[in-house]
């Protein structure tokens, strides 16, 4: 329980960090924006970068990324950036659709295994307000439910005091499954086991030693999961269940 309320210390404290760059990261914002109709697409990119490199992540940064990138015609950085903006605004339409158009131009065609239905849906629940929002609906709640469990402790009458029980129980229910998704929004936000290729074409070796045996090859813009890593080589899988190691610089980390 320590350990919770420690991360979500942690995530408050960041959020108010987030807030404070938020107002500077909205006029470079702009002004990518603007350099991006103007059709000044590395301009753009070297704007919106600014806005990450002051430590602001935003889906919509991740997502004009991935439109500049692709008006520039790297297939490789145009995915990356859709992918990361997927991690944040999970289910937005247009993302979606772009990221299917952008998947067109993949050389390699692998068949995905589909999600369990129900972890489709959280994924894309926990995704609707944003680990900021969550920590502000946690707040929230835990604020109510305090001062309802102060009430509950005033108040002398019998009856009352029933209702507040009920509604102190229901509340910590609420709140804890907030606290859940809260959890759960950051983890998707920060985890590093997803990459995408960034190479026009890499060989894939049955182990982590210079001249073992090609297994396969992929190409620019293939996503792939991170299973480990050794030395300057990691050990990656395909999503259909392909498995082989490549060297550390073929690929950036969503």
């Amino acid at each position: 329980m320590k350990r919770i309320f420690l991360t979500v210390i942690i995530l408050i404290f960041a959020d108010f960090f987030y807030a404070h760059s938020q107002e500077e990261a909205g006029e470079i914002f702009d002004r990518a924006n603007k350099l991006y109709m103007n059709e000044k697409f590395q301009e753009s990119v070297d704007e919106y970068t600014k806005i990450l490199n002051i430590g602001y992540k935003s889906g919509a940064i991740y997502y004009n990324l991935g439109n500049v990138y692709y008006k520039l015609g790297n297939i490789g950085k145009t995915i990356l950036f859709y992918e990361k903006a997927n991690k944040i605004i999970s289910g937005d339409e247009d993302l979606d659709n772009n990221l299917k158009l952008a998947k067109l131009f993949i050389a390699d065609k692998i068949t995905t295994i589909p999600e369990i239905f129900y972890i489709r849906y959280f994924r894309k629940f926990a995704s609707i307000f944003g680990t900021s929002g969550w920590i502000k609906i946690f707040l929230t709640l835990y604020i109510i439910l305090n001062l309802i469990i102060c009430g509950r402790i005033i108040i002398k009458n019998r009856k009352i005091r029933i209702i507040l029980n009920r509604i102190i129980f229901l509340s910590s229910i609420v709140t804890a499954f907030v606290l859940f998704v809260l959890i759960y929004s950051n983890y998707q936000l920060n985890r590093v086991d997803g990459a995408i290729i960034m190479s026009e074409k890499v060989n894939v070796s049955s182990s982590p030693i210079e001249g073992s045996t090609e297994l396969f090859s992929i190409h620019e813009g293939t996503k792939v999961k991170i299973k480990r890593a050794q030395g300057k080589w990691i050990e990656i899988s395909l999503p259909d269940g392909k498995v082989g190691w490549i060297t550390k610089n073929h690929i950036e980390i969503i």
